[in-house]
């Protein structure tokens, strides 16, 4: 898979998480409350993690599939696109449901505290329930994979890590170089040994 491609998904991921809250927000859905589909998080937590998990991603996205930056990125294209996909299948799930039962001014009500959502207008007639609770567990667990991810790319593929790295891997190379040396020389020094 392409680096555009992997890209072209987070942004699509992207735009659907933040549609999918808006939409919250506009109900009036209570985004502060802890949520046991979250692990005790709430949506605002759970928003702004997905936000900075996304702009990391993006930022240390290679600006080419050859530099040192896209060969990890895609090392690693598998497993992101594993959990962005993971991610947008729910998200987008969650927020289908919810488009095709709008209706202006259309108020959400948690009926147990966990996602699942009474949709009412403001008469308060039901137009109808549903339960995305199981939606925001997966899309929780995936920006928890997507978290893990970057946060093994992150060092590698920053500028001053990278150069780090390289560093790091030119002192390692040296060191076997001087303990080659010293092996050599301890090899001829037992040889002269055991000749006298």
């Amino acid at each position: 898979m392409s680096i555009e491609a992997l890209y072209a998904e987070l942004e699509q991921a992207r735009i659907t998480w933040q549609s999918l809250h808006d939409l919250l927000v506009q109900g009036q859905y209570d985004i502060n409350a802890a949520r046991p589909s979250l692990n005790g998080q709430s949506v605002a937590r759970l928003y702004r993690r997905t936000v900075l998990v996304f702009e990391g991603l993006f930022g240390i996205r290679p600006s080419d599939e050859d530099s040192v930056s896209g060969v990890f990125v895609a090392g690693k294209s598998t497993e992101i696109r594993a959990s962005i996909k993971i991610f947008n299948d729910y998200a987008q799930a969650s927020l289908t449901t919810l488009r095709t039962n709008w209706r202006e001014d259309m108020i959400l009500r948690d009926q147990n505290g966990n996602f699942l959502l009474q949709l009412t207008l403001p008469d308060n007639s039901v137009v109808t329930n549903t339960d995305l609770s199981g939606n925001f567990q997966q899309m929780e667990v995936a920006v928890g994979q997507l978290l893990g991810q970057l946060a093994q790319l992150l060092p590698l593929c920053r500028a001053d890590a990278v150069g780090d790295l390289s560093a790091r891997a030119a002192a390692l190379g040296e060191l076997v170089r001087e303990s080659d040396g010293l092996r050599n020389q301890a090899r001829q020094l037992a040889e002269a040994a055991s000749l006298s």
